[in-house]
């Protein structure tokens, strides 16, 4: 599956520091795979939940919800926050979220605030 142009507006309407630089769908039924790069935090983190609740919304045969988080270099309580939001919607839709390639600066910044136990991780 290929995004529309709408699901394209709608993450490249983000504020700056935080960048996606890649977005992709694995078949229809498949996984939205979203790569980050920047910091998530409170300019930016609730336009990104908000991007993609509405990515979810508008495709409801994903099974699962993959954020990559390799190039994160800093994440806000908010940031968490919001990412604790996206992991509520795609549990009320059936669905699954993965966070991956966490860097130990963003794992370290979880375990702290008490929500690493919270999230499932790919590669960690």
């Amino acid at each position: 599956m290929s995004f529309t142009s709408t699901h394209i507006d709608i993450f490249n309407k983000l504020d700056s520091g935080i960048k996606i630089t890649d977005f992709s769908s694995e078949g229809d039924s498949g996984n939205l795979i979203i790569k980050l790069e920047g910091y998530l935090d409170t300019k930016n983190s609730i336009p990104f939940r908000e991007a993609v609740t509405r990515a979810l919304s508008e495709n409801k045969k994903w099974s699962s919800v993959v954020i990559d988080l390799l190039h994160v270099s800093y994440i806000s309580s908010t940031g968490i926050g919001s990412l604790a939001n996206i992991l509520v919607e795609t549990k009320k839709a059936g669905k699954e979220m993965y966070l991956a390639n966490v860097n130990n600066k963003v794992k370290s910044i979880m375990k702290m605030l008490g929500f690493y136990s919270y999230f499932k991780f790919l590669n960690h």
